[in-house]
């Protein structure tokens, strides 16, 4: 018996097998890799700073506030009014109220209505201690040089949400916009694909798809 290792022919076959399935995947799913790739693109070049709203928002700034400050610290909420503000406020103030904090305050509306705000606080003699903003608001030229309105806002920090990158993209309202154009083609084709699966053939699609909803009598 022979103690050397036996060594198997190479098989010529091997690779051209390899290169047939590689060719057989993206001919039958190439689409997918190239719609990963279109999306990953999309993603990448609508990529922006970003800052939280709505609801999340809110919660995200009410903790932001309580690592900050200290429970019992006076806080005036101001916003616009709009929805997305209103979600926003309604998050922070049931947030901050749960932490102990005493909201002095909310605003929703103009600068108009945040500076009758603060000289209604200023009047009441109570120091007050945090102004939280929406994105929109922070801005505001009604919040700088407060001290010179009252002492009693001399010390009152302007917090809103922390910003950070993200993509227009791949936002929620987005995707879901999305799925709401492709939903009618969408439909069409999974129908298509269910009659050319089954052997049938049905040319009527187009017509059906571009004939009007009649009117109702």
């Amino acid at each position: 018996m022979s103690s050397e290792e036996s060594v198997s022919p190479p098989n010529p076959t091997k690779e051209p097998r390899k290169s047939s399935l590689i060719a057989r995947f993206f001919s039958e799913y190439g689409t997918l890799p190239a719609l990963i790739l279109l999306c990953v693109w999309f993603a990448w070049v609508t990529t922006a700073e970003q800052r939280p709203s709505g609801a999340d928002g809110g919660r995200q700034l009410a903790s932001q506030i309580t690592r900050e400050a200290s429970k019992g610290s006076t806080v005036l909420i101001a916003t616009r009014e709009n929805r997305e503000d209103a979600e926003f406020a309604t998050a922070l103030r049931e947030a901050l109220e749960r932490d102990g904090f005493r909201i002095v305050a909310v605003v929703q509306g103009e600068p108009s209505s945040a500076r009758q705000a603060l000289l209604r606080v200023a009047q009441s003699g109570t120091p007050l201690d945090i102004i939280a903003c929406s994105q929109g608001t922070a801005t505001w030229a009604v919040f700088d040089q407060l001290g010179a309105v009252s002492p009693n806002l001399a010390r009152a920090k302007v917090l809103q949400p922390h910003s950070y990158r993200g993509s227009n993209f791949l936002k929620t309202d987005n995707l879901l916009n999305i799925a709401n154009q492709i939903a009618v083609i969408a439909i069409i084709a999974i129908g298509m694909t269910l009659v050319i699966i089954t052997g049938g053939i049905d040319l009527s699609v187009i017509p059906v798809q571009n004939t009007p909803p009649l009117p109702r009598c």
